[in-house]
């Protein structure tokens, strides 16, 4: 009680944190010193002290409880103490509240502002206190705060204190992130009449989180091989999110590397767009063209004053640019790529938050541009390798063709001269020319067999299997390899084998893959010089298997040449193709078995076939006898 009224705590409370009237009439005053004296009502709360004066930043009155009285705030809640601390208090207070970088204001029961300090009139970016005071903050939220807001207010009515983090729009449009903390005040009776609030500008931390995942994305649409125009729109609209205001715009130069082609604009105009579209980058060409041609960054604060846009005002004023900055866009050798964009519609420079965003995205935008040329250039050389690829494959079909056609041309050139010789003795026997004709007969249709069956293979037809005996195939075999091995003195000796044993498979191909295997064995002993050359074919049922050795008495494989004998193009033969080999193996795959060069033999070379053994028909094991030629 002082002169017999009783206090009123809301009283107390404005004397506490209010200025004068006066001071509240202007601007937040400059840091000063001032001299107060106590108010009639908290006389009697410091009688002992009639007159206290002090110096403080932006003091106003003060209103305390009488002495040795204690101002309750409701169950629980803190009272103001005796006069003698709580002039401490207050003075600190007046200082803290001056002198404090985050926000410190006082709000009514209704949210309006009865009290801010310098740094929120910074963080809102308001000249003077009169502005906002007797008004609620509404006005600087954006919606999703607002409907924060609702939920807040209502656990500060109920007693909660309140911690969280929201975005404001400043009265210059800026987007900011503020965190802040709040607590309510009540009076004696426990009513709710107020809150005092801190608010810190976590701005920049929030950008930086937003930054960092707005580079992850890119760089997972990037690392993902998205489409180029993606990458770059996404990172535009990124730009534009973190920065709030503006509007970007990537531009890249063509293949002249003289002028600008839009590559990613959402949110300029398309008539803007098309209008600067292929732009020619020059000393005075706007803030890109400048940018491009100069290989630095060009901040223009107002484009309508700036000599780099001296050509372009009108333009500028069409749609409503006032500032545009360009930063290069680099290549890893520092050649120009292109440019980023950011423009704004009022004249600005950037702070320091947007010089690096503008660096950063253009950095992106680089290692997106690079990237995606670099995929186009493994494109086009994989291109240029499949076409390679597929000359070599026309040129191994055409020595496959070869290949196989000479087998039996050979053997019709060797029956023909064996009659032209016959024919020129006296009495030439003619029962051996009708034979031997006859084998260029069959010669001849083996020939139009393999050219019928390439013809299948190009046309994608599958090859029949049919079932054949083991012995007509080694007997169609020997009826041309054996004229061969003759003519080069080899002695070629092949097993008689049960009619019973049949496998499932090409006559053409496996015969095929025989003679070449008898072929190869012959030359190599003609090459080596052998004494007493000698190949044998041996047979044999193997469980479910039928295997064929081909075996001679040459030199053999060198160890370090056996693991590359089944490549294609691989030959010990200056002469050779290294196609043989390959393509009797692949055959000898097709019908399901295998051919393999054995490592065990104590001399010349032993070529295994295995082919497994037709279900239906299963031979006894038989010895087979040897039929020499």
């Amino acid at each position: 009680m002082a002169g017999g009224q009783p206090h009123n705590p809301w009283d107390r409370c404005n004397r506490f944190v209010l200025p004068s009237k006066e001071k509240r009439r202007g601007k937040m005053p400059e840091p000063r010193d001032t001299t107060w004296k106590a108010t009639d009502d908290s006389q009697a709360a410091i009688r002992s002290s009639a007159t206290y004066e002090h110096a403080c930043r932006d003091a106003g009155p003060v209103a305390c409880p009488p002495a040795g009285k204690r101002h309750e705030s409701g169950p629980g809640r803190s009272g103001v103490r005796s006069a003698g601390p709580l002039l401490r208090e207050t003075e600190l207070f007046d200082f803290v509240f001056a002198e404090s970088f985050d926000c410190v204001r006082l709000l009514d029961a209704e949210g309006r502002v009865l009290r801010i300090n310098a740094a929120g009139l910074r963080m809102l970016e308001l000249d003077s206190a009169t502005e906002i005071e007797g008004q609620t903050l509404e006005r600087f939220f954006t919606p999703e705060a607002r409907l924060a807001m609702e939920d807040i207010w209502r656990q500060l009515r109920q007693g909660t204190s309140v911690h969280t983090t929201f975005p404001v729009v400043t009265a210059g449009g800026r987007r900011r992130w503020v965190e802040s903390r709040m607590r309510p005040l009540f009076d004696a009776n426990g009513g709710f009449f107020g809150v005092l609030a801190l608010s810190r500008d976590r701005t920049a931390e929030r950008r930086a989180a937003e930054l960092q995942s707005g580079e992850a994305r890119i760089l997972k649409m990037i690392a993902e091989r998205a489409p180029l125009a993606e990458t770059l729109e996404a990172l535009v609209r990124t730009v534009e999110q973190l920065s709030g205001g503006m509007r970007a715009s990537v531009l890249l130069l063509d293949e002249t590397g003289q002028r600008l082609q839009v590559a990613a604009a959402p949110n300029l105009p398309d008539e803007y767009n098309a209008l600067v579209d292929g732009v020619a980058i020059g000393p005075r060409v706007g803030s890109c063209g400048t940018a491009a041609y100069r290989k630095r960054c060009v901040i223009v604060r107002d484009v309508l004053s700036d000599p780099l846009w001296a050509d372009y005002r009108d333009l500028a004023r069409r749609f409503g640019f006032r500032a545009c900055w360009s930063e290069p866009i680099f290549a890893d050798c520092r050649r120009v790529l292109g440019t980023f964009a950011l423009y704004y519609d009022e004249p600005r420079e950037p702070s320091p938050f947007e010089t690096e965003l503008i660096h950063r995205a253009a950095f992106l935008a680089g290692i997106a541009i690079q990237q995606s040329r670099l995929v186009q250039e493994q494109q086009r050389q994989h291109e240029q390798l499949a076409h390679v690829s597929r000359l070599n494959l026309v040129g191994e079909l055409v020595a496959n063709i070869a290949h196989e056609i000479n087998q039996p041309l050979y053997a019709i050139a060797n029956f023909a001269n064996a009659c032209g010789n016959l024919l020129e003795r006296p009495q030439p026997d003619l029962g051996r020319i009708a034979d031997w004709l006859a084998k260029i007969q069959r010669q001849a249709n083996r020939a139009n067999e393999i050219i019928h069956r390439l013809k299948r293979f190009v046309r994608r037809q599958t090859i029949e299997r049919v079932p054949l005996r083991v012995a007509q195939v080694l007997a169609d075999t020997l009826t041309w390899a054996g004229p061969l091995a003759e003519q080069h003195g080899v002695r070629l000796i092949v097993d008689r084998v049960p009619d019973e044993w049949v496998v499932l498979g090409d006559a053409v191909h496996l015969q095929q893959t025989l003679t070449n295997l008898i072929q190869n064995a012959v030359r190599a002993l003609v090459d080596a010089g052998t004494e007493r050359p000698e190949v044998r074919v041996r047979c044999r049922s193997e469980g479910t298997s039928i295997v064929i050795d081909v075996v001679d008495n040459g030199p053999g494989v060198p160890p370090e040449r056996r693991a590359a004998i089944f490549e294609p193009f691989y030959s010990t033969r200056a002469d050779g193709l290294g196609l043989g080999l390959p393509l009797s193996r692949s055959i000898i795959e097709h019908h399901g078995g295998r051919l393999e060069l054995l490592d065990d033999t104590s001399s010349g070379c032993c070529f295994r076939i295995a082919l497994p053994r037709e279900a239906s028909r299963s031979p006894e094991e038989r010895e087979g006898k040897e039929a020499a030629v």
